[in-house]
């Protein structure tokens, strides 16, 4: 399941490059420490928003999930899941 995970985020970052969630994506990333993994669960991961709202980015059977509300209410890649598709696939140097 982890090889899908990879897979899924590099076709996240892939469809969704241009949109405003990606360059939202991007504004929190330059920021370090935003994407944190929950070592509990490999495939869940903690977000700080922009307004310092931590939210729980996972990987499921059925895709991505984020417990933010732009996810819940449009039901596609928030800027929360792309910063997290964007570390998997594309890591920065400490």
């Amino acid at each position: 399941m982890y090889v899908d995970m990879l897979l899924e985020a590099a076709r996240v970052v892939h469809r969704m490059a241009g949109t405003p969630e990606m360059r939202r994506a991007y504004e929190l990333l330059e920021e370090r420490n935003r994407v944190m993994r929950d070592w509990t669960n490999p495939f869940r991961f903690l977000v700080q928003g922009s307004r310092n709202t931590p939210y729980v980015v996972e990987f499921t059977k059925k895709g991505w999930r984020c417990s933010c509300p732009h996810f819940a209410y449009r039901k596609r890649p928030c800027k929360h899941v792309c910063a997290v598709c964007v570390t998997l696939v594309a890591p920065r140097e400490p």
